[in-house]
């Protein structure tokens, strides 16, 4: 996948940083209740705000981070239009941990095609050998 328009910084201290480190793994489920109630904050302001275009260039973009967030985003948002989008890249699992935020977006979705993309990337994905990134996800 090539990149349409130049990474933008902005775009990741804006809505990636502020959220990454929570999302990946579900470290978010281990925050205390303050720590917790700040981090659902944050990423329901960012998963509202962001617009479909910056979640497309998160998608776009070689690197984990924003994709990871962009996934939660776009399921937190119930964003459908994404979900071809999300199942290619799952199903190519070309970044680690990337993986976590299309299941995210997938399973919070959760509609029929969202199951079908989930079900073709387990009997694809797990079966194989030597991959154990994003294996429990």
């Amino acid at each position: 996948m090539e990149s349409a328009a130049p990474f933008d910084i902005g775009l990741r201290v804006e809505f990636v940083r502020p959220v990454c480190l929570g999302l990946l793994h579900g470290n978010f489920a281990r925050l205390d209740d303050i720590e917790g109630s700040g981090f659902r904050k944050a990423v329901t302001g960012a998963s509202r705000s962001i617009t479909d275009e910056q979640i497309a260039r998160l998608l776009d973009e070689r690197e984990w981070r924003g994709r990871l967030a962009a996934g939660w985003f776009v399921g937190l948002t119930r964003r459908t239009k994404f979900i071809p989008t999300i199942g290619r890249l799952l199903l190519a699992s070309e970044l680690v941990y990337a993986g976590q935020g299309y299941c995210a977006a997938l399973g919070l979705i959760g509609n029929e095609e969202c199951s079908c993309l989930l079900s073709a990337y387990l009997n694809d994905y797990l079966p194989l050998k030597g991959r154990v990134y994003n294996q429990d996800w």
